[in-house]
């Protein structure tokens, strides 16, 4: 039995087979999408906590 492709990217899947190497591993792929979700939500937290400390009177 031929082994199954991705459905996440079918054309990206040929191209590295095709070649010689492998694609990465779920969970390593699911770490990155994870990690990139907590560095985005960290780097837009923090300049609104440092923003809502300034008075509204000033803001406005």
């Amino acid at each position: 039995m031929p082994p199954t492709r991705p459905c996440f990217a079918p054309a990206a899947y040929e191209r590295s087979t095709a070649a010689g190497k492998p694609l990465p591993a779920f969970w390593l792929l699911l770490a990155v999408v994870l990690a990139t979700v907590l560095v985005v939500a960290a780097l837009t937290a923090v300049p609104a906590r440092l923003g809502g400390r300034r008075p509204v009177t000033e803001a406005l």
